[in-house]
């Protein structure tokens, strides 16, 4: 029999989906992004398993990691650095303990049960999410088939056109830091 902490890491989606995507990461042969989802599968085992029950930080410590001037000067850094460098690969593999510790945080307060519009809403993005991990999915899977990866083009492909340009890449970076940014401003105020 299963342990509590096995089943609730069993039942936990987000380990599912990591452990599937790094899987599939070995049968694209990016080397790169199966380390990066490997990574991303054990953290989040380990985070669903409890087996590091206590925060990194303090809520007001994120505060001040979490300000706009920090985001600012990283959307600035990351904008003008050329994508796939050596140098920003760096600055991700720097930053990386640092939002671990930003986002490690144990809830002990009792979840509310949503309301009909919150699981209508729940359900709706769930369905957009699923519908369009199964885009990626299916599109990556016919391009390697078909040996081309414009024939049935990927969000990324489609997108990297834009991420070519500065203006294109800057835009991509402060939306990406800002939503970011939001979700951690928003774990705050709880």
């Amino acid at each position: 029999m299963l342990s509590k902490s096995a089943r609730k890491l069993l039942r936990n989606p987000w380990v599912w989906f990591f452990v599937t995507t790094c899987a599939f990461q070995i049968f694209r042969g990016s080397f790169g992004d199966t380390i990066i989802f490997g990574l991303a599968a054990i953290l989040i085992a380990v985070a669903a398993s409890d087996a590091i029950p206590q925060d990194f930080l303090d809520r007001k410590q994120v505060r001040l990691v979490a300000s706009l001037p920090v985001a600012l000067g990283l959307a600035l850094t990351l904008t003008l650095l050329p994508r796939h460098s050596a140098i920003h690969a760096t600055i991700f593999i720097a930053v990386l303990p640092i939002v671990l510790a930003l986002v490690w945080h144990r809830d002990p307060a009792e979840k509310l049960k949503p309301n009909g519009e919150q699981k209508r809403a729940r359900t709706i993005w769930a369905g957009l999410c699923v519908g369009m991990c199964l885009w990626e999915l299916g599109a990556n899977i016919l391009g390697q088939l078909n040996n081309t990866l414009y024939a049935f083009p990927t969000i990324s492909i489609l997108l990297d056109p834009a991420l070519d340009t500065l203006l294109g890449q800057g835009v991509f970076v402060v939306v990406w830091l800002a939503v970011g940014w939001g979700f951690l401003r928003l774990g705050v105020k709880r």
